[in-house]
């Protein structure tokens, strides 16, 4: 991208990251802290929403905010997109090109790639013995979607969490149970 990530993300920043995405058949570079820098300049403008006193200026941002939430969800959905694609050509033999996965990519990655694999020895070669491996590792680690934006919290695992709507992680087990009773995640794989 065009400015460091260093200081703040703006809203010309996320375009830009947007239509670099939307262009580029394989995932591009962005900064680790892309998804962190978005997140405060989405606070930043919620803040100065709520705090604005003229109407006018107030619909203006709040216009601001509803893009910029938008483009930052259809900028993951293309990146996650291109990440189960990846894992699929893995599986089917390929070399997809991984080095520029942010770390959340790669775990989303490998489960997927885990999940795959186990699939096609239970479904092609008949190993229904791989069954009980499936089931161990779907209880260590639930990939879950998330329903609605969650307030910060710690988790069992004294992990901090802030999650937001559709964000897609893996989750623990316990963690993930606790969430799902809360109906605020629900089950993908």
């Amino acid at each position: 991208m065009g400015s460091t990530l260093d200081d703040e993300i703006s809203y010309r920043d996320l375009r830009v990251a947007h239509q670099t995405e939307k262009k580029s058949p394989s995932i591009t570079e962005i900064n680790p802290d892309f998804y962190k820098k978005a997140k405060e300049y989405v606070e930043k403008l919620e803040k100065k929403m709520n705090s604005e006193g003229d109407e006018h200026k107030r619909k203006l941002v709040e216009d601001e905010l509803r893009s910029a939430k938008q483009i930052l969800k259809e900028i993951y959905e293309i990146r996650e997109k291109k990440v189960v694609l990846a894992a699929l050509s893995k599986i089917r033999g390929g070399k997809p090109d991984t080095r520029l996965f942010l770390d959340n990519e790669r775990k989303l990655f490998d489960d997927i790639l885990k999940c795959l694999e186990s699939y096609r020895k239970i479904i092609l070669e008949g190993k229904e013995k791989e069954e009980a491996i499936v089931q161990e590792k779907k209880e260590k680690r639930i990939l879950a979607l998330v329903k609605e934006d969650i307030p910060r919290f710690v988790g069992p695992d004294m992990k901090k969490y802030h999650l937001r709507k559709d964000d897609l992680i893996s989750l623990s087990e316990e963690l993930f149970n606790i969430l799902e009773r809360k109906g605020v995640v629900e089950r993908v794989v």
